[in-house]
């Protein structure tokens, strides 16, 4: 089991996306016929909330990372939140920003169910004076893949 306390304040990815626009022709279409061509394509951003959050948790997963090398089987992710404030928050948008952020930090291969089999324990408290995220990384036994890890790493990496 890995276990380990990221010191910040959990928050979820989908608060408050940005639609930005690109200089690049979009095309509207109904099947094959286009109605109209515009010079900007729309893309949308994670919230600057998200990202700050992303760039704050980085270097403890990559640390983490560097201790217990690439996880590439399946697992449970217990991530026990602890937030400053008791606005009204969704586990799974929580759960979601943490994956996220350890596939792109390198800590697990990927966030898709052959790797993170379950969330059980998963729960949000508050900690007015000590936000932070306890994560608890146990490996599954008996656990059936759709895919086969090692060869998906191969490709990934």
């Amino acid at each position: 089991m890995i276990e380990f306390i990221i010191p910040v304040n959990p928050r979820p990815k989908k608060n408050n996306p940005m639609i930005l626009w690109r200089k690049q022709d979009f095309k509207v279409k109904i099947g094959a016929r286009v109605l109209a061509t515009i010079p900007f394509t729309p893309f949308v951003v994670p919230s600057k909330g998200f990202s700050d959050f992303e760039n704050e948790i980085m270097p403890f997963l990559k640390r983490i990372k560097e201790e217990v090398g690439v996880i590439d089987y399946p697992c449970n992710i217990q991530a026990v939140y602890y937030r400053s404030t008791k606005h009204t928050i969704d586990l799974t948008n929580l759960n979601e920003a943490l994956h996220d952020a350890m596939v792109k930090s390198g800590c697990i291969l990927d966030d898709n169910r052959d790797l993170i089999a379950g969330t059980d324990g998963s729960r949000i408290f508050y900690d007015k004076f000590n936000p932070r995220i306890e994560v608890a990384i146990s490996k599954m036994e008996n656990y059936h893949q759709w895919k086969n890890t090692l060869v998906e790493q191969k490709k990934l990496l």
